[in-house]
């Protein structure tokens, strides 16, 4: 991806929510990226992976980064599943517990 989304953590929690109106498949057409950087759901689970290895430079705490970790994947999965509705809902868990931050 030429342009990354996510260079912190507020930024990465606008992008989760970014991921969860759009993914799985609903990615809106950006005129600025060539169309091999266009949005999917493989290339917003890599934007997402790394805004939270940025993220982690301001939170600094390890329990919550492999927290992180692990709901982001356990996402990936159900969305590549075809369970959008659990895959959107471990986002927005994602998303609450960085809120707190």
């Amino acid at each position: 991806m030429a342009k990354h989304w996510c260079e912190d953590l507020a930024e990465l929690i606008d992008f989760i929510a970014y991921v969860v109106i759009y993914g799985p498949d609903e990615f809106p057409e950006r005129d600025f990226l060539k169309p091999d950087e266009q949005l999917n759901l493989d290339r917003a689970f890599d934007e997402l992976r790394y805004g939270l290895d940025c993220a982690a430079k301001q939170i600094r705490d390890e329990a919550v980064i492999g927290t992180c970790r692990a709901m982001l994947q356990e996402a990936y999965t159900h969305y590549h599943e075809g369970r959008t509705n659990p895959g959107a809902w471990k986002l927005q868990e994602m998303s609450r517990l960085l809120e707190r931050l």
